[in-house]
């Protein structure tokens, strides 16, 4: 199993200008989190020397937090 975290900085995402004007622009900080399991079975119980079951997955969660708006944007809501 791997477990990570990153900071995430200077995010580049639409921000309003103007009333109906909109442009890209630093919106601010964030967070990158998750896990990574990998499980493997081998297979010589059953007359198969050498074969290997193997699986794994990513769990991970990001987000950034908005500094015009305050709201927490998003990036990766993840599953297995």
């Amino acid at each position: 199993m791997r477990a990570y975290y990153n900071d995430i900085t200077d995010t580049i995402d639409k921000i309003v200008i103007a009333p109906d004007v909109a442009g890209a622009g630093n919106i601010g900080h964030g967070k990158s989190y998750g896990a990574e399991p990998k499980v493997g079975l081998r297979l010589g119980w059953l007359g198969l020397p050498g074969a290997t079951i193997d699986a794994s997955g990513t769990r991970q969660h990001a987000s950034v937090r908005d500094t015009f708006d305050t709201t927490v944007k998003f990036i990766v809501k993840g599953t297995f």
